[in-house]
């Protein structure tokens, strides 16, 4: 006879024998034990009430008192019940910091190599469990419970399973449980209880650990699946000013062969019905998957190649910092990859009109995704005029001489740039819009620039690119590599160093057609003048696309009507060539980075969402 016990898809567990049949249709023995204090002491990993050290669990019976489960075949189970000052502590956790866990640390102590099966069982008891203080009833009702199979264990392991404590599932309305029980069908020593923060995942380490959330689920030896269905029991599922979305961090093994850059190894998921490739880079080993990124994170997930490169995966609650301000204002950005900025879903954003982000792999690089080009213009247009438009650089325009002057759709400014910018303004006296106030808070805030005893300001560490949702998704993409390409060139001086020497030592009558076209063409008003300026654009151009794009992307420049008739000389000379000038040089650059960082011609992320 066989019984399934509760569980998810792919979280349920089936067990044979007639004694788990009579224990874990849930009917139990009445227990009629005096209080015994057992050997297990409950741990806390905070400190905001107090509990005596070495606090022991109430023991309800044997197995509890010793701590362990010695003869399964007879006595599987081991009822604990919370003391009161460690009930109250759990109670005070919860009211602070909004969620914990119980997380046991079990040792099994011999091998069943006998048995098809090896079930084990962790779950609470809760108050209307119990017929009197010490006496559990006979029937209890179903409830979420951790289960597993020891038996994919090796003889001698340990173990860590957590269980997240429910805010309310199953029809039961939220409330600390009054103790927890452990059924197991081998031996096994229960060496350590501790509350902490909690969390949904796994981790193969040497002491493997398991973390569900509230609804329970069945233990993944195998580490390739975690289920995050029941993550909104225990986490918020929106963002607002109290309550942030949780993240999920992935740890990696190190890589120590990545493939090339169009055969690029990776992890790929399944994350609730989104394929996600995580593409492995030199010294990459965390992944930080933010669920406001997400389409669907609280679903099931499933590591779908390349499982092995994972160690462990944990979803937790996100830094409360993230929090805006009461004034709406967000100050402290979201670390996390470009590649998943693009499709970021706007219903998650932190405030109305921008979202903020820091690059993952490089500090103090931010990111603002503007809810449309009028507020990108209120933050940006200004100091667009200011930093690179020919004819306008070093001026702060007033308001009126701006007038309807376009800035640009998308935005990059190093360090320096934006220092010189705000220390202008407080030398001037200037008056800045409200956005640009707030920008100057969020580089100060974020160490971008530093502010100096006169007030004024200096260079700090990072630079700031700017994309905005009224551009489409293919131009947001580019415009992500493109900007992408201009941060990491005003903040790495070896890469600088590399684009240099390809725009000296590339062909010069394609590069005069390229600042030719600038100036002709776009309406950017880029002053020739600014070398810097020059090399930065000629770099961004070339691998704002990738590698087998790059020639018909400037032979398709060369081939418009428009520039036929004002360049017909460079232009032709570029189609002539086949604009292989422009192909050789983002060939160095491609290898330049993908050998240092991972990334490629067209892509300056690690994570790739199609």
């Amino acid at each position: 006879m066989k019984v399934k016990f509760p569980g998810n898809r792919k979280n349920s567990i089936v067990v044979t024998g007639t004694a788990v049949i009579v224990l874990l249709v849930l009917f139990y023995t009445i227990l009629r034990f005096s209080s015994r204090k057992s050997s297990l002491v409950l741990l806390s990993d905070f400190t905001i009430s107090e509990m005596p050290a070495n606090t022991h669990f109430i023991a309800l019976n044997a197995n509890a008192t010793a701590a362990s489960v010695k003869n399964p075949q007879k006595y599987p189970y081991a009822y604990f019940k919370f003391a009161d000052s460690q009930r109250m502590h759990v109670a005070a956790v919860l009211a602070a910091n909004g969620n914990a866990a119980l997380t046991l640390k079990i040792h099994l102590n011999s091998d069943e190599t006998g048995m098809k099966e090896i079930p084990f069982i962790f779950g609470f008891l809760y108050d209307d469990d119990f017929v009197s203080g010490l006496k559990l009833k006979k029937q209890i009702e179903k409830r979420p419970l951790i289960t597993g199979d020891l038996r994919l264990l090796s003889p001698a392991d340990s173990f860590s399973v957590s269980f997240d404590l429910p805010a309310g599932t199953g029809g039961r309305a939220a409330e600390t449980p009054a103790g927890f029980f452990v059924y197991s069908r081998a031996p096994v020593i229960l060496q350590e209880a501790r509350i902490q923060k909690a969390r949904i995942g796994w981790n193969r380490g040497t002491i493997p650990e398991f973390a569900f959330a509230p609804n329970g689920g069945a233990i993944d030896f195998s580490c390739r699946d975690f289920d995050f269905s029941g993550a909104s029991l225990v986490f918020p599922s929106v963002n607002s000013k109290d309550a942030l979305m949780p993240h999920i961090i992935l740890q990696l093994v190190p890589a120590d062969s990545f493939g090339t850059y169009d055969r690029q190894a990776g992890i790929e998921m399944n994350a609730g019905g989104e394929k996600i490739r995580l593409l492995r880079a030199r010294g990459q080993r965390t992944v930080n998957l933010e669920t406001a990124a997400l389409t669907a994170p609280f679903s099931y997930f499933e590591l779908t190649e390349n499982a092995g490169m994972v160690t462990s995966v944990f979803m937790s609650q996100s830094d409360g910092n993230l929090k805006p301000e009461e004034a709406g204002r967000t100050l402290v950005p979201y670390k996390t990859d470009p590649g998943l900025i693009i499709k970021w879903p706007q219903k998650n954003w932190r405030t109305g009109d921008y979202e903020l982000f820091e690059w993952e792999q490089f500090s103090g690089i931010l990111f603002f995704d503007t809810r449309d080009y009028r507020v990108q213009q209120s933050f940006f247009r200004r100091l667009a005029f200011f930093s690179e438009k020919s004819g306008y650089r070093g001026r702060l325009l007033t308001d009126a001489e701006l007038g309807t002057m376009h800035g640009y759709n998308a935005h990059d400014y190093s360090s320096v740039s934006l220092a010189g910018f705000f220390s202008k303004a407080r030398t001037e006296n200037f008056t800045l819009n409200e956005k640009e106030l707030l920008l100057r808070d969020i580089l100060v805030g974020n160490g971008v620039i530093k502010l100096l005893p006169d007030g004024t300001y200096a260079a700090g560490t990072g630079a700031v690119i700017s994309i905005s949702q009224e551009s489409p998704a293919w131009l947001r993409s580019q415009f992500i590599a493109h900007e992408g390409w201009h941060g990491i060139y005003f903040t790495h001086d070896d890469y600088r160093n590399a684009v240099a020497a390809v725009y000296y030592t590339m062909d010069q009558t394609a590069l005069e057609f390229l600042k030719t076209f600038w100036i002709t063409q776009t309406g950017l008003q880029y002053d020739p003048a600014d070398t810097n300026l020059m090399k930065n654009e000629l770099m961004a151009y070339i691998m704002q696309q990738p590698m087998n794009r790059i020639a018909s992307y400037f032979l398709h420049l060369a081939d418009r009507g428009s520039v036929r008739k004002k360049e017909p000389v460079l232009a032709a000379y570029v189609r002539n060539t086949g604009a292989v000038a422009f192909e050789d040089a983002g060939a160095v650059l491609n290898d330049y980075a993908f050998d240092h960082w991972g990334f490629a011609a067209g892509r300056v992320s690690l994570v790739v969402r199609p």
